[in-house]
């Protein structure tokens, strides 16, 4: 699955019954980004990266500190703007 996929099935905002299989494609993608560079497609990784966490989600991270510099609204406007009305 490419970006454009990515955008199609689950949209900029998925609901929570997308959220398991966007967490396997992450998951998936990081893998492949781990055994040689490139192959994950980090363009997809980051689209789903923002929406797809583990228990607590982006949310939780941004609030604990646990992601310095990163929030989720900033990262979803900036989706948002990028992608247009897709």
């Amino acid at each position: 699955m490419d970006e454009d996929e990515c955008l199609r099935r689950y949209g900029l905002r998925p609901g929570g019954a997308d959220l398991d299989e966007i967490r396997l494609l992450l998951a998936e993608r990081t893998a492949r980004e781990r055994r040689s560079q490139g192959e994950g497609d980090t363009e997809v990784m980051k689209l789903c990266g923002g929406r797809g966490g583990g228990p607590g989600g982006a949310a939780e991270g941004e609030s604990s500190g646990e992601f310095e510099g990163f929030s989720v609204a900033g990262h979803s406007a900036y989706y948002d703007g990028y992608y247009g009305d897709c």
